[in-house]
């Protein structure tokens, strides 16, 4: 790159490149590169590319170089450029590199040939005609941004808010008319979803358009008194423009404003970022600007320690300090309740994401304060120890491990939603009681004062690891609420971003940091845990095989990580017969082959006697004799007595019940199923579906074909039928038919699956 005439700008500001041939008139690039500036509160890099250094070229170079300054007329720092090049592209990413550009503005007649995609920052490509008519103050008053609810109309709508209020902005969407006004509610439910994301809805006027056809809808609508038309582009139609042109220009040569392409520069991470981005905007709507500027206010309020704060500290910690002594877990919960440390550290999160350099001091300082008191008032309480042994409380809040990370990243995106959300302010004691944060500092002060010193490094270690991951996840749920820095006044919006990228970066390197030492911390006893286990499977085995018994109670020594001392295993084990000592050697030496450590083995028989289930008989029921009267002969009237007959017993016969024999184990035979024929039933062709993948949504066209007229519109992960009938456009790109609202709809066969 040899520099003919101007010097290259070593500051650092926000800039715009705008490439001008020095041929042809590119008046509507060039005030549209200084408005841009303008509104950025950055700097204008006027540059002129050539081939040769000719002489005459040179000069006409000069004469459109200060043209060009007498068109910009406004306080931008302005840096004319004339540049000799053999390679084009590799110039214009030396310079781009080099005067760290933000924006490259590229006027859509120059000769060069050009490609955005290689560029690394955002490029605007200007289509204008050479009778557009602009106005003589450099200003554009009306500006219309056509979009289809998509994310490209993102990144051009956040280069044009900062631009004076004077400049009205129109974001119209653009669809086929459908019956019953469908199509005015569709478009105004996009644009809603579409400026809520950027913050813009004062800002941008909404507008449906319905046209047969996106590009009659566009040109139809941009003939009414625009100044400039600006369409967000991906960086896939690039090539496409850049070979043979594409919607833009056929707009341009249709419509009387100029028309500006704007391509984004991103990043496969950036792509998934924004993706996922849209992506939780739909299932987590984000909270109005007046919402979001009450809980900005409430936050930094409750984040500014004043005695109120410093007394409930100071109770926390006397209580927990407490507790913690009486080895009582429900008087520790009391303490948990009581601090309001949990403000400050969410604070800290909305200070990093809001970029506010002042709020983020004020809540380090509460907190740092806080620390620091309930620091001192557990040494306080650690002199009335009178040397009793620590708690198994204090203990608990010395051993930090992996899982106490995750506990503190959920607690703070619960505490952050909390205070956010008025419905969920309910669950703030629950998250106080999750994160605890007074007690291990407490436990810090006594374990201090009585000489643990390493006791107190894990019990900061413990309130580190809560501090760094409730602030870490504050900022995700404050960043999907949709909290971003001011961008209201000029130069603020990037010293916040500044402010934004330097504390995130160090919030990360603390958590890989904590991270690290919990792993470090964690993977001894995670391996002591795993070897247990695996000694006590291995008994289990062992005694089950060799002394044919089953294990009762296992207990082992302490420190059996150490390779140097024995592993000594004290067990009882259940037999039903006697167990030799033979077999009990055996088992030691089991143990000791499977571990390859050496085992010191006590072991307590217990004899036991089994019994196999009785099965009890079924009683038989005792014949019982019945009296039965039986009538004899009937008296007659004789002068002599007549012996009248005894009457009888008569046994009745009853049923006796014969015992069942139980039958313990019957072998029933299977009887064969006999098949029964089954009419064939005439298969019926199931209709191939496919659904949309592509995260925005699809167009669905008449015919093959990016220009053809649209027929509607299918949004992601939505269902359609598949026809058989595929073609290729006049790109290459392979279409797919498809059964549309009952006619025939061709869309893009790389975006279904």
């Amino acid at each position: 790159m040899h520099i003919i005439e101007g010097i290259l700008p070593e500051s650092k500001a926000w800039r715009v490149l705008t490439l001008i041939p020095f041929n042809v008139s590119a008046r509507a690039t060039i005030q549209l590169g200084h408005a841009l500036a303008l509104a950025h509160n950055g700097e204008l890099v006027l540059t002129i590319l050539l081939y040769r250094q000719d002489p005459e070229h040179i000069k006409q170079a000069k004469s459109a170089l200060a043209t060009a300054q007498e068109i910009c007329k406004g306080s931008v720092t302005i840096h004319p450029l004339i540049i000799e090049t053999h390679n084009f592209h590799g110039t214009l990413a030396d310079l781009i590199r080099r005067t760290n550009i933000n924006l490259t503005l590229i006027a859509a007649h120059d000769t060069s040939p050009y490609r955005p995609e290689q560029m690394n920052c955002d490029v605007a490509i200007i289509h204008e005609r050479d009778d557009t008519e602009l106005s003589d103050d450099g200003t554009f008053n009306n500006i219309l941004i056509p979009t289809s609810g998509g994310p490209n109309t993102t990144h051009a709508l956040r280069l044009l808010l900062p631009m004076h209020h004077n400049t009205k902005l129109t974001a119209a969407y653009i669809t086929r008319p459908l019956p019953d006004d469908q199509h005015q509610t569709e478009g105004d439910s996009r644009l809603r979803q579409l400026l809520e994301f950027i913050d813009a809805q004062d800002r941008v006027k909404r507008k449906v358009v319905a046209a047969d056809h996106v590009i009659t809808g566009i040109v139809d609508e941009a003939n009414k008194n625009y100044d400039l038309i600006i369409i967000g582009g991906s960086r896939l139609t690039a090539q496409e423009m850049a070979r043979k042109g594409n919607i833009p220009a056929t707009i341009s040569n249709r419509s009387q404003p100029p028309v500006a392409v704007i391509y984004h520069n991103t990043s496969r991470v950036d792509n998934v970022l924004t993706t996922l981005a849209w992506r939780l905007q739909e299932i987590i709507p984000r909270l109005p600007l007046h919402e979001r500027t009450q809980i900005y206010r409430r936050v930094r309020r409750g984040a500014r320690p004043d005695i109120d704060f410093f007394i409930l500290i100071g109770l926390s910690a006397l209580i927990a300090a407490l507790g913690l002594l009486l080895d009582s877990a429900a008087v520790v919960i009391g303490a948990m309740l009581v601090a309001p440390l949990m403000s400050p550290i969410v604070g800290t999160g909305l200070a990093v994401v809001m970029g506010d350099s002042r709020f983020l001091r004020v809540a380090l300082q509460a907190v740092m304060r806080g620390v620091l008191l309930a620091i001192v008032l557990g040494c306080v309480a650690g002199l009335m120890r009178f040397n009793y042994p620590l708690t198994s409380e204090i203990l608990a809040r010395t051993q930090p491990s992996l899982l106490d990370l995750g506990v503190a990243l959920f607690a703070g995106m619960a505490g952050a939603y909390a205070i956010c959300n008025s419905d969920a302010a309910a669950a703030l004691p629950g998250v106080a009681i999750s994160a605890a944060l007074v007690p291990p500092l407490t436990t810090v002060g006594i374990t201090f004062i009585t000489g643990n010193f390493q006791l107190s490094l894990r019990a900061l270690l413990l309130f580190s690891t809560n501090l760094v991951a409730i602030s870490i996840a504050s900022v995700i749920v404050f960043l999907v609420l949709g909290f971003r820095p001011s961008t209201t006044r000029a130069g603020v919006k990037e010293a916040r971003r500044a402010v934004q990228q330097q504390s995130v970066r160090l919030a990360l390197v603390l958590l890989v940091i904590v991270s690290i030492i919990l792993f470090v911390l964690s993977y001894p006893v995670a391996r002591e845990d795993f070897l247990r286990r695996e000694i006590r499977d291995i008994t289990f085995q062992g005694v089950a095989t060799v002394l044919d018994g089953r294990l009762t109670t296992l207990d082992m020594n302490d420190n059996v990580t150490n390779t140097n001392i024995p592993i000594t295993l004290d067990i009882s084990v259940e037999s039903n017969g006697e167990v030799p000592h033979a077999n009990v050697v055996a088992l030691q030496q089991y143990i000791a082959t499977e571990l390859q450590r050496q085992i010191e083995l006590n072991v307590r028989i217990i004899p036991i006697t089994e019994l196999d289930p009785f099965v009890p008989p079924t009683q038989t029921p005792t014949p019982t004799s019945t009296n039965t009267p039986t009538p004899g002969p009937t008296p007659t009237s004789t002068n002599t007595p007549t012996p009248t007959n005894t009457p009888t017993h008569t046994p009745t016969s009853i049923p006796t019940s014969t015992p069942t024999p139980t039958i313990l184990a019957t072998n029933t035979p299977t009887s064969t199923p006999t098949q029964t024929p089954t009419p064939t039933q005439t298969a019926t062709p199931t209709p191939r579906t496919a659904a949309i993948i592509y995260p925005y949504g699809l167009n669905v066209r008449s015919e093959p074909g990016a220009d053809n007229d649209l027929l509607g519109f299918l949004s992601a992960d939505e269902v359609v039928i598949l026809l058989d009938e595929t073609a290729e456009d006049g790109s290459g790109a392979l279409w797919q038919s498809i059964l549309f609202e009952g006619q025939t709809g061709w869309v893009l066969a790389e975006f279904i699956d």
